[in-house]
Order: C-alpha cells, then structure tokens, then sequence
C-alpha cells in the first residue's frame, strides 16, 4: 500500500494534468462543427465534416502510430543518457519527409481532388480540406513530439498551452463566423492553430537541445520539393 502510495504521489501529474489536456484537447477539435453549426448551415457543416475527417484520420491514425514507438525509445534514451537530441532530429525529420508531400498537394489541388472524387458538389469540402491543410502538417509533426512533456514531467507546460490553445482557435471561429463567410472562420481557426502547434514545435526542440536553424532548413527543404513535384 505504501508503495501504491508512493507510486501515486510520484506520478500525479499524468493523472491531473494529463485528464485536463485531454479533454481540453477534445474540446477544440470540436469546435468547428459547433461554431460552423450554431452560424451557418447543416450543409457548411457536413462539407468541413466530411473534409476534415479523410483528411485527418489517416494522418491521426499514422501519427498516433508513429507516436506509440517514439514515446519509449525517446523514454529509454533520456534514462540512460539524458540526451534526446538524436531521437527528437531523427523522427522530427522523418514526420516532415512522410507528411509534407500530401499536405502541400492538398493544400493546392483539395478542391479539385474532391470534385474529382465526390462530384461537383462536394468541391467545397474540398476547398475547406486546403484550408486547414497547413495546420494537419503541423500537427502532424508535432503531435508525436508532444510525448516529450511526459517524459520531461512539464505536463503543467501542456496543460497552459492546452488552455491557450482552445481560446485561441474559439477566438478565430468566433471572428470569422460572425463576418458570414464560413471559409474565413475556417482560415483563423487554421491559422491560430498553425501558430500554436508552431509554438509547440519551438518548445520541443529546444528542451531537446535540437538546433531550431537547421530543423527549419529541413522543413523548407522538402517544402520547395513538394511544391515542384
């Protein structure tokens, strides 16, 4: 029992903050579907539902993979070493080389690929899927990364960014909706999205001792070589 209790006291704050991020969390993948629901109609709703979701659930389902093998090498590595800098460059670069690619050829051909696919009117989803494709890339890098806030015990640093996070991309639903232009209130939501998982990113590699100049060269490395290709 009194080793129960230890472990408990130890480990706290995955139960604490963890529950709250999550749910947090939770919350703001939400949001568009309220906002765009209280504002606009069902059908401005099923198109960003519709693609939202083939765009992200592969990318969540990757990622979320991706993140099952980070989290205990990365975990193994800073026990022995203390160092993370390797593993974090290592998959860092792996998860812009896998998601730059479709990320860019949605972000210009969404609508087109979507009229292609689902007919001319479902097109709009598709313009809605370019929108938010930028912030997807971004998540998708970082989201895996994020595993290192257990593993340095920040979960407190999480949960801040959480809060802000959710304000943030509420803020931005509320503006652009309140303007009547769903796609706007789309774009902010996106954009503050893309700053804060930017934010995120930023954190990471730095508590990682990883060099943020040479990360961003390799991000806009293979950026210029999605665009051509």
């Amino acid at each position: 029992l009194e080793l129960l209790w230890t472990t408990i006291k130890r480990y706290r704050k995955f139960l604490f903050f963890g529950t709250w991020s999550g749910l947090l969390n939770v919350i703001s993948v939400q949001l568009p579907t309220f906002i765009l629901g209280g504002y606009f109609s069902k059908i401005i709703v099923g198109h960003y539902s519709l693609g939202h979701r083939l765009v992200s659930l592969p990318m969540t389902m990757l990622g979320s993979s991706i993140a099952q093998v980070f989290y205990p090498t990365a975990a193994k590595e800073y026990n022995e070493t203390g160092n993370l800098s390797k593993v974090v460059d290592n998959t860092f670069k792996r998860l812009v080389q896998i998601g730059i690619f479709p990320m860019v050829a949605l972000g210009l051909l969404g609508k087109l690929i979507f009229g292609v696919v689902f007919g001319e009117s479902w097109t709009e989803a598709g313009v809605y899927a370019q929108i938010f494709s930028g912030y997807l890339l971004f998540r998708f890098v970082s989201s895996p990364l994020s595993a290192l806030f257990g593993i340095l015990q920040r979960q407190g640093t999480l949960l801040a960014w959480n809060i802000g996070f959710v304000f943030c991309r509420l803020l931005g639903l509320l503006l652009g909706a309140r303007t009547g232009k769903p796609w706007m209130a789309l774009a902010l939501y996106s954009a503050a999205s893309v700053v804060f998982y930017a934010l995120l990113m930023v954190w990471i590699l730095r508590n990682s001792n990883v060099s943020l100049r040479l990360e961003l060269k390799v991000l806009l490395k293979y950026l210029v070589s999605s665009f051509l290709l």
